[in-house]
């Protein structure tokens, strides 16, 4: 699994879509059940065990295509991905209010 993640990268990069509007998503993933959670070995040494759930952060485009993707661990707060996401971006930036702060308001203008 950790041999296909820059592979990944590299995919999703090359395939980004046109910037004409950017809608945030978080998606959770779940890898492991607890009961086998000693047994995991993927991203071992990488991927930490949290309370929180881990997520992929996802910018799209108003036709549905990936502009901008990160991997946070489970404590990062949703909000400060969104800047990084949105760093290279132009267009209208829309989304839930969660991820829409006074500071990501304020810096995208």
């Amino acid at each position: 699994m950790r041999d296909a993640v820059i592979p990944l990268v590299i995919l999703l990069n090359c395939c980004k879509g046109k910037q004409t509007g950017t809608l945030t998503q978080q998606k959770a993933g779940r890898f492991c059940h607890n009961l086998r959670i000693s047994r995991n070995k993927v991203l071992k040494g990488v991927a930490q065990r949290g309370k929180r759930r881990p997520g992929w952060f996802f910018g799209l485009n108003d036709q549905g295509e990936i502009m901008s993707f990160t991997l946070t661990s489970g404590n990062t707060d949703d909000r400060a991905v969104v800047e990084k996401l949105t760093q290279y971006l132009t267009g209208l930036l829309f989304g839930d209010r969660w991820y829409i702060s006074k500071n990501t308001e304020q810096s995208r203008y």
